[in-house]
């Protein structure tokens, strides 16, 4: 044993406590998924020594979906978000950047199962034409303020990795569809910047998004399903020269082959 642990254990024990709704240490919710479910899975132990796999996905963490464009990455999203939520009665938000369908309540509601009643209880879907990063943020917020309000009748009953009844505020899980089409205020009001200040401006923007919000997740029970593309050029002849354009050149230039 280090010389210090029993003074530093001491020292900290009254930090080392679960707050009141926390979805720390709370068992994960498979997602009908093997892939994900055995992707995500940890070994853990009970009380007793004895280990067992938590499969699943864990409340109040960020996920990434990434994939080509059309590989699914939404469905499955709506998919695992529905899973998490339903248990619980919990809440589903679908921040829609993209602005990809213009009654993406009907596709949520195919990929779900979901009936009419089921969808206007559980999901809000969010797809004005002014949401920005910053709007990611604001009900990030509202939702800790609203769960700050729940009285303990409205706390939920789960089980924690060591296998002991614990209370938690109810899931709320947001979809948010896309990153690349999540753009700060900044760029959304400012016609002058160039692509590149844009670019710069978005992953400060993120960055600072997420220093902010990764504390809240765990306390408030808010996890979160981001959806990223991979852009891939096609090559469609490995043999055939390719046009490029030298940096520092005028569009007008004639490109080089390569």
């Amino acid at each position: 044993m280090g010389i210090l642990k029993k003074q530093l254990v001491a020292a900290n024990a009254k930090n080392n406590v679960r707050l009141p709704g926390t979805a720390e240490d709370t068992m994960s919710i498979p997602t009908g998924f093997d892939f994900i479910d055995y992707a995500c899975a940890t070994v853990c132990e009970t009380e007793d020594g004895e280990e067992f796999i938590n499969a699943g996905l864990p409340y109040g963490k960020a996920y990434m979906f990434i994939g080509n464009s059309q590989a699914g990455k939404t469905t499955l999203a709506i998919q695992c978000a529905n899973t998490l939520a339903a248990p619980y009665n919990g809440d589903v938000l679908v921040l829609d950047y993209e602005r990809s369908s213009n009654n993406l309540g009907q596709r949520v509601r195919h990929i779900t199962g979901a009936s009419k009643e089921e969808f206007e209880d559980r999901f809000t879907v969010y797809n004005h034409v002014n949401m920005s990063t910053e709007f990611l943020k604001e009900i990030i917020f509202q939702i800790r303020d609203m769960k700050k309000k729940l009285k303990a009748s409205d706390m939920v009953e789960h089980i924690d990795i060591h296998g002991n009844t614990v209370k938690m505020y109810p899931p709320t899980i947001l979809i948010v569809d896309s990153i690349p089409a999540m753009k700060p205020k900044e760029v959304l009001e400012d016609s002058e910047l160039d692509n590149n200040m844009v670019g710069g401006k978005m992953a400060a923007a993120n960055s600072n998004l997420a220093k902010t919000i990764v504390a809240l997740l765990e306390a408030y029970n808010i996890t979160i399903f981001f959806i990223n593309h991979i852009t891939t050029k096609i090559v469609t002849n490995a043999y055939a020269p390719k046009k490029v354009q030298l940096p520092g050149l005028g569009v007008d230039c004639a490109p080089l082959t390569k």
